[in-house]
């Protein structure tokens, strides 16, 4: 069950001990036509930049840094 990743191609990926985070493109006639962020893991001190503080299981938009790579 991917969730918030369905239908969505992850063009980019960075894992640590604590934190995932992957850059997805949506695509159009194999066409990329917008890039989103998305963040999951420890985010008890707002680490991730979703705007709220707890810990994150399933992968959650990153909205403010999503908006700087529109295509």
């Amino acid at each position: 069950m991917l969730g918030e990743l369905d239908g969505k191609f992850v063009v980019d990926a960075a894992a640590g001990e604590e934190h995932t985070v992957v850059v997805s493109q949506i695509r159009k006639d194999g066409k990329p036509i917008s890039e989103l962020v998305y963040a999951c893991g420890n985010n008890l001190k707002g680490q991730l930049g979703i705007n709220r503080c707890s810990h994150l299981n399933d992968f959650t938009l990153v909205e403010d840094v999503s908006e700087m790579y529109d295509s």
